[in-house]
């Protein structure tokens, strides 16, 4: 169902981190374009750095920040300096479309992350993860933000600023936080479960176009 807008977003996605100018750049989450040089992430995934950076496919990219949303942790940052060229890539054919609508209960969202993995020997390897899930209820955030709780899927640390979007492949959103929870049952051993939480962008939907426009 998602395989149109998982293959778009494959080429959309991309890793995010910062750099404090004297050291090299670190990843701490993902990104995801949204324009020629733009691109959107959660705010606090580069926050502790002085400089945001993006890895795309062409090299490692020094940023500018063009707005934060900061009661949302949503950021649109523009690409200004390659620090290191890795390949030779090219720009997305297609960009999302962004949406103007809150997704409702029970609707349908895919999105990509970065999934470590670590093998019998200890060596970690990472993979580029998609998964779908739905609105299972609506969730207050760290800043008191309505949060989408995404039930059916798997989350990680490192998922933060990854895109979540529909079957048709607009932009619903960026993953911002983890819910973790323990079921209320009478079983003596109880698994912790995690589920993504995700701030829409619904509402500065027409903000982010502008923030385009204008740089």
């Amino acid at each position: 169902m998602f395989s149109m807008a998982a293959s778009k977003y494959w080429n959309l996605y991309c890793h995010v981190g910062g750099t404090n100018g004297t050291e090299s750049a670190k990843v701490h989450g993902l990104g995801c374009r949204i324009g020629p040089g733009f691109v959107l992430t959660a705010a606090h995934v580069y926050r502790q750095y002085q400089l945001p950076t993006v890895l795309l496919t062409n090299g490692l990219w020094e940023c500018a920040v063009v707005r934060e949303w900061e009661q949302l942790d949503i950021s649109l940052v523009r690409v200004t300096k390659q620090l290191k060229a890795t390949g030779i890539g090219e720009e997305p054919e297609e960009y999302p479309a962004l949406s103007s609508r809150l997704p409702s209960l029970g609707a349908s969202l895919g999105y990509i992350g970065w999934l470590n993995l670590l093998d019998e020997s200890g060596k970690r390897s990472g993979r580029t993860y998609f998964w779908q899930g739905h609105v299972a209820f609506f969730e207050k955030g760290l800043k008191g933000q309505t949060l989408l709780a995404i039930a059916g899927s798997a989350v990680q640390q490192g998922f933060s600023g990854g895109p979540v979007f529909t079957v048709d492949g607009t932009l619903s959103g960026v993953l911002v936080e983890a819910l973790q929870y323990v079921p209320e049952l009478p079983h003596p051993v109880q698994q912790v479960n995690s589920l993504p939480l995700v701030s829409p962008i619904a509402k500065i939907r027409n903000e982010l176009l502008a923030c385009m426009q204008a740089a």
